[in-house]
């Protein structure tokens, strides 16, 4: 059985990388016997990584002839079928979904997060190509309600989670060096602190300082800025850390399995990131989300996690008071729900392993 995998692989984005590290780990765990290839921007980057075969995403002859290839096509995680981003991402995964049903290859909606989807062309279309799918996981119910709404119907849905719940945090001493690198006192409390390049965020850099003004003064913390994809989120981290002179900047570019261990030594968690949440999620550190995009919100509302608007200050400021001052007392609670959303990241695959039995 060979399984080709479509996604947001190959950028640099420690969020899509995890996706994509806790997926081929799972395949192999559930179908050792599976031969696995992933549509990547940097293929060599990715076979390092990952320790999997790669193949170009693009140009079209290259992507073509790599779905046609395969028995079973894994389109996602992450978010894919949305128009947030552009219209040309939303073009471009449908495009893999249509190769596919061109190539008689059967695909799987894996773990997506679907929509926000704008115009009447990008939901037909979406709908379309869902409704063909040989099985269809998603990882909210905000997407599952979507779905519906673009006439899927329920029986073929499958709520699952992200499979970056599934990941496994690396040692405890490789976060550490890491944060000492960085500068950060590791016996020191730790707010870690995620933004991204998006409309709206430098206006929220002051917001943002005076929480690691609040955190230095009244809980003795020190702040960690963690960029999840350099290559996009450098600008604005270095931004955000010039306005706390002792802030530590986390600027190594490292396997998401690290990245998720530093969030694990954290206190607590202020994130525009989606997946800088989960990591915090999975491993029951207090968190506020900073919402761009509803699938932050639908997260926040999966996990009980708190959010706010990019441009509502104040209540950030509040939020993250509430949040650290929860870090003993929520935390059991916290935990349960880290180990129930681990339970529903292996739904999507056991949706795979039932697919690919179906296939043989």
């Amino acid at each position: 059985m060979r399984i080709a995998i479509s996604g947001y692989y190959g950028f640099g984005n420690a969020g899509d990388e995890a996706v994509l590290s806790a997926t081929v780990g799972e395949v192999r765990h559930r179908l050792p016997e599976a031969e696995m290839v992933v549509l990547s921007a940097d293929p060599d980057a990715t076979r390092d990584a990952h320790d999997v075969r790669a193949a170009p995403r693009w140009p079209p002859g290259e992507l073509r002839r790599a779905i046609a290839s395969a028995d079973l096509l894994l389109s996602g995680g992450g978010s894919l079928l949305q128009d947030a981003t552009s219209r040309r991402s939303l073009v471009y995964y449908l495009l893999t979904l249509h190769y596919a049903r061109a190539a008689r290859v059967p695909y799987v909606i894996h773990a997506q997060g679907l929509g926000p989807l704008g115009g009447w062309w990008a939901r037909r279309a979406a709908g379309y190509s869902l409704a063909r799918a040989a099985a269809i996981t998603l990882r909210d119910e905000a997407s599952a309600e979507l779905a519906r709404e673009l006439g899927v119907p329920g029986e073929p849905i499958t709520v699952a989670a992200d499979p970056a719940f599934l990941l496994a945090p690396a040692a405890r001493a490789e976060a550490d060096a890491l944060l000492a690198e960085a500068g950060a006192d590791t016996a020191a409390p730790l707010l870690g602190m995620v933004v991204r390049e998006w409309r709206g965020a430098r206006d929220l850099l002051p917001g943002l300082a005076r929480v690691g003004r609040l955190a230095a003064e009244q809980w003795g913390a020190q702040v960690a800025v963690l960029p999840f994809q350099p290559s996009a989120d450098a600008e604005v981290s270095h931004e955000l850390a010039a306005l706390l002179p002792d802030a530590a900047l986390v600027e190594a570019d490292v396997h998401p399995r690290a990245l998720m261990a530093v969030i694990g030594r954290l206190s607590a968690l202020v994130a525009m990131r989606l997946h800088a949440l989960v990591f915090a999620a999975a491993q029951a550190v207090p968190a506020v989300g900073i919402s761009y995009d509803p699938k932050v919100e639908a997260l926040c509302a999966e996990t009980g996690q708190s959010w706010t608007a990019v441009d509502d200050a104040d209540l950030l400021v509040e939020l993250t008071e509430h949040a650290w001052a929860q870090r003993a007392s929520g935390r059991e609670t916290r935990r349960e729900c880290a180990d129930r959303m681990r339970e529903r990241a292996g739904l999507a695959f056991d949706v795979i392993e039932r697919v690919c039995t179906r296939l043989d």
